[in-house]
């Protein structure tokens, strides 16, 4: 996390909650237990989120974003109960819109929590830093204004990740 450097976060995309589960049940262990991988952290959350919509960029698919994103950018978005419909729609009709006209946003998911229905997460993919910060500086103060989601928010916390090309692993094509 580019704001807290101590801070490391992984985000794995799974193709269905079985291909997740097989994971965890079958290899999950074993690649942990191998590298003594609970002696590199301090504390942990884990939480499984559900895609609610894609965030359409300039790149065709999910898994070329990826390829070549070198930035992250989540929100982790916890929302007022009685205004989900309204962040939902300002998601849609707002954010997605404004984010693919940002030059260099490659594309992203807008991410419900499976077990608390008012957590949201909105995972866009940069394809550098400076394509991000020209978005933070003239694209989101007006976006901010237009979605109108002051009442929406119980609280926004946000992660910028420099991305790792080595830790990503897509699916084959």
């Amino acid at each position: 996390n580019q704001h807290q450097p101590e801070q490391a976060c992984i985000l794995g995309l799974w193709q269905n909650i079985i291909s997740y589960q097989t994971f965890m049940d079958k290899i999950h262990d074993t690649v942990t237990d191998n590298n003594a991988q609970e002696k590199t952290y301090s504390e942990i959350h884990v939480g499984l989120f559900h895609r609610v919509l894609d965030i359409i960029g300039e790149a065709p698919t999910l898994s070329a974003a990826l390829s070549e994103a070198s930035i992250l950018r989540v929100a982790d978005c916890m929302v007022t109960q009685v205004q989900q419909s309204h962040f939902e729609q300002m998601q849609q009709d707002v954010w997605n819109i404004g984010m693919a006209q940002a030059g260099g946003m490659l594309g992203g998911i807008f991410n419900q929590h499976n077990d608390i229905a008012n957590q949201y997460l909105v995972t866009t993919l940069w394809r550098d830093l400076s394509h991000h910060q020209n978005y933070v500086a003239h694209h989101l103060p007006d976006l901010r204004q237009k979605a109108d989601v002051s009442d929406d928010l119980d609280s926004i916390t946000g992660y910028l990740i420099e991305l790792e090309s080595t830790w990503c692993v897509l699916p084959e094509q």
